[in-house]
Parts: C-alpha cells; structure tokens; sequence
C-alpha cells in the first residue's frame, strides 16, 4: 500500500522529512502541491482536480495523511 503524504499551504514536500525518517516507510509519495497544477489557476477546483487524477494512477489501495490544506485535499478524496 502507498502512503501519500501531503503538506499544507505555504509549505513544501520537506515539511514531512522528520515524520518520514522516523516512519521508515518502504513506499510512499510526498508530491508537490503547486507542481500538480503546474501551468494552470490555482485554485482549490484545479487543485483537487490534479490531485484526485495524480491518486487514480497510483497502484492498489492509497493511505493518505495531509496537513492543512493536504489534509482537506485528503479528505474531500477519501469522500
């Protein structure tokens, strides 16, 4: 299983690097939110959009753990 992790706004995929040495997690994602609307508005709308296709093309079932804005992107997925 994949774990996602997001971070929240104004922070950066690094945000997570303690939580993720200390996890020692053999497979997991830590992508970059502005980078998934690379090129487009950023809004919310776009934002998710990106997100919820970037989640469709991962393999197996996801678990997914987001910080602020990474944890409403989460949820809003998992709904």
């Amino acid at each position: 299983m994949t774990t996602v992790f997001l971070h929240g706004l104004g922070q950066t995929p690094e945000s997570w690097n303690v939580v993720l040495n200390a996890l020692e997690l053999s497979d997991f994602r830590c992508p970059s939110l502005p980078g998934l609307v690379s090129g487009q508005k950023p809004t919310y709308q776009n934002l998710y959009a990106a997100f919820s296709a970037y989640c469709d093309c991962l393999p197996g079932k996801i678990r997914l753990c987001g910080l602020s804005l990474g944890a409403v992107l989460a949820l809003h997925y998992a709904a």
